[in-house]
């Protein structure tokens, strides 16, 4: 896929923005907690270190990072798809379709007309380790079934 010069910076400049913001809304959280419990800093700083040192936290990083650019063509892609407010069935259509590429294993529409998909884990634990991707993009009268 092509971009334009525009396009381009246009994402650099969103995720530059996203970056600074992140970055604000954490100095700014941990001020606050600072001043009142210094404790809590220490023990937020504690976790921190140790999930930087783990390895499957640093794997998952990676394969994002591998990722970005393929992510940032779907979703200019998604976006370039006429689509106002609650008519947004054309949208979700490519959504389904791109999650379908993706090997999803369960995909939906609900009744607000979200597509849902879900790709089950590998860990054998049913719960919240067990759930690999769910995304959702909002598209009336999808036909899927779950």
């Amino acid at each position: 896929m092509v971009r334009s010069a525009y396009t381009n910076t246009k994402i650099l400049n969103m995720k530059t923005m996203t970056l600074y913001l992140g970055a604000f809304f954490i100095a700014f959280s941990l001020n606050i907690h600072a001043q009142h419990t210094p404790d809590i800093q220490k023990k937020y700083t504690r976790e921190i270190t140790k999930l930087g040192k783990d390895k499957a936290l640093k794997t998952a990083f990676t394969v994002i990072d591998e990722q970005d650019d393929k992510t940032m063509e779907d979703l200019v892609e998604l976006t370039e798809i006429l689509a106002p407010p609650f008519k947004e069935t054309e949208r979700g259509k490519r959504f389904a379709s791109m999650l379908e590429e993706a090997g999803i294993d369960s995909l939906w529409t609900d009744k607000a007309g979200n597509v849902l998909g879900l790709r089950k884990g590998t860990a054998g634990i049913r719960g919240m380790s067990d759930l690999k991707l769910i995304s959702t993009w909002s598209s009336p009268k999808v036909p899927m079934s779950p």
